[in-house]
């Protein structure tokens, strides 16, 4: 079940999320880092099946969080 509007201070590592790319994708994958730097919160994710990270995505490309 994915809960649409996120805010994104309620999101923990390990949460899955889904985001979009900017180039047309979307994205469901687990958060492995959260943090602030010089463009505001960001968090690391990763697929469960892919052997590298993503690149940090900020709060507007969250589209949702699975809930269980």
């Amino acid at each position: 079940l994915m809960q649409g509007v996120v805010d994104v201070s309620d999101l923990v590592r390990c949460d899955v999320v889904e985001f979009f790319d900017g180039v047309g994708n979307n994205f469901f994958h687990r958060i492995l880092e959260i943090g602030f730097d010089e463009g505001g919160w960001f968090a690391v994710t990763r697929g469960d099946n892919n052997l590298g990270n993503d690149v940090k995505i900020r709060s507007s490309q969250i589209l949702g969080v699975l809930v269980v």
